[in-house]
């Protein structure tokens, strides 16, 4: 059933901002940390976690940071608690609980990155690093700093058998802003996909950190998280959703545009 988040409009600046949403309210963050035992049961909290989600937000970055690096927005899950300090301790087995995937959008340049967080913190982003959308989306992304309007922003995650599918979405319709008759125009646009079968990661000291047979294991088990996160700027996020899906059986390409039916 889907869940809807309530998040009608908020606005934070701070060093760190993470509005973390559970698929249950008694859901525990601090998940297995075992993945080998979650890959296993394909959950690493309950049978309640979240596997397949679409997650959706409208956003504004209304003080953009001052560096590069912190122009983005992330959507990202399903994930466990983010903790631990295994970068420099491995024994330190918390950093697992924070496994996930994510997607990005950066506010300065319009591009796209997704990245496999192995555990907290080890990411890999090649081959999925920053890059340009198809067409003048990047143009339509670069709308969401300081414009007075918000940008439609979908993360999908889904579990296919034994491969994850990720796409990034965008509201090609346009950026809208907050007024009674400023409403979505929902023209999905899809600007990014990768698949992992578990193929993607690090060659050493990955996911055979946290139990895995495969350091490059794709994240095939539930969890019960996902999160939106921005850092050291301010943004307002609105008509947030997130939604345990059905993957389809047919799936678009990049540069496709789909709208919701009547």
């Amino acid at each position: 059933m889907p869940l809807e988040v309530v998040l009608i409009l908020f606005c934070k600046k701070s060093g760190q901002v993470r509005y973390r949403v559970k698929c249950t309210q008694s859901a525990n963050t601090n998940t297995e940390q075992n993945h080998k035992t979650n890959l296993a049961r394909g959950y690493s909290d309950t049978e309640n976690d979240f596997v397949s989600i679409e997650q959706t937000g409208f956003v504004e970055i209304t003080h953009q940071a001052s560096k590069e690096d912190d122009q983005d927005v992330t959507w990202y899950g399903p994930s466990g608690r983010h903790t631990g300090d295994m970068d420099h301790q491995h024994s330190d087995k918390k950093g697992c609980m924070g496994t996930c995937y994510k997607g990005s959008l950066h506010s300065g340049t319009g591009k796209n990155r997704m990245g496999k967080e192995n555990w907290h913190v080890n990411y890999t982003y090649k081959p999925v690093d920053w890059k340009e959308g198809p067409g003048s989306i990047d143009n339509l992304v670069k709308q969401m700093n300081t414009s007075g309007k918000r940008v439609g922003f979908k993360w999908v995650n889904m579990k296919i058998e034994n491969k994850r599918r990720l796409e990034i979405w965008v509201d090609s319709g346009g950026a809208i802003g907050y007024s009674a008759t400023d409403k979505p125009v929902n023209k999905w646009q899809l600007v990014r996909v990768y698949e992992d079968n578990s193929d993607w990661g690090e060659d050493q000291d990955g996911l055979d950190l946290c139990g895995c047979d495969n350091t490059k294991q794709a994240i095939l088990w539930g969890a019960p998280e996902c999160t939106y996160r921005w850092d050291n700027q301010t943004a307002k996020l609105s008509l947030a959703t997130i939604q345990e899906i059905m993957p389809p059986t047919e799936f678009h390409a990049v540069g496709d545009i789909v709208s919701p039916s009547p």
